[in-house]
């Protein structure tokens, strides 16, 4: 019997699909022994709060640094299992046991309840239109592929068009890249000489 379920609720994975859990950490790197010993800097700060450096590579982390950012880590993982438990309907301690970086295959993510069904996007695009009472339905791929004899029409590669640009605009073909560079200029103010210099 085929279960139907919310649509925003169906997952589809691959029988090889690499289907896992996320690992959460940060890593801050400690750079003091390399500024002072191999490069001679040192570092002085002023601070307007106790923590307002956290994060700074110019000295070790203090241990309440160290217990504040295991605790950001801590609560961005129990909220990541959290929200698994409750969209997969999974009790936690279940979701804790499959969890902690484990990577499964599209089958076993079925078996442990991550997936409900194994197929591709066909299947879940045939899923979607089901529950949509769809019968009939078409799919747009973008960007739209060209097929071989368009594009041998269209003018084929960019370098060849680039060298009947030349044969047609001779010596006016400099112009035109110029010309071309300026339209992909955007985003705010530009500041140019009046000429361009080739230096060899």
């Amino acid at each position: 019997m085929d279960i139907i379920y919310p649509a925003w609720r169906i997952l589809f994975a691959q029988p090889n699909t690499l289907t896992g859990s996320i690992g959460v950490f940060a890593v801050l790197p400690n750079l003091q022994g390399f500024f002072n010993n191999k490069l001679g800097i040192t570092f002085d700060g002023v601070k307007t709060a106790q923590y307002a450096d956290l994060g700074t590579v110019s000295r070790p982390l203090t241990e309440t640094e160290k217990r504040i950012l295991q605790t950001s880590v801590d609560s961005i993982y129990a909220s990541f299992k959290g929200r698994v438990a409750e969209g997969r309907k999974l009790d936690g301690a279940v979701v804790d046991s499959i969890a902690q970086g484990r990577v499964w295959t599209g089958i076993e993510a079925k078996q442990l309840g991550l997936v409900d069904r194994i197929g591709g996007i066909e299947d879940a695009v045939r899923a979607a239109a089901k529950m949509a009472n769809i019968s009939s339905y078409y799919l747009s791929e973008y960007p739209a592929v060209k097929d071989a004899w368009m594009q041998r029409l269209s003018g084929g590669r960019d370098d060849v068009k680039a060298e009947l640009l030349k044969k047609e605009l001779g010596v006016y073909y400099n112009v035109y890249k110029q010309v071309k560079s300026l339209e992909r200029l955007t985003m705010g103010v530009q500041a140019r000489l009046p000429y361009d210099m080739m230096i060899r």
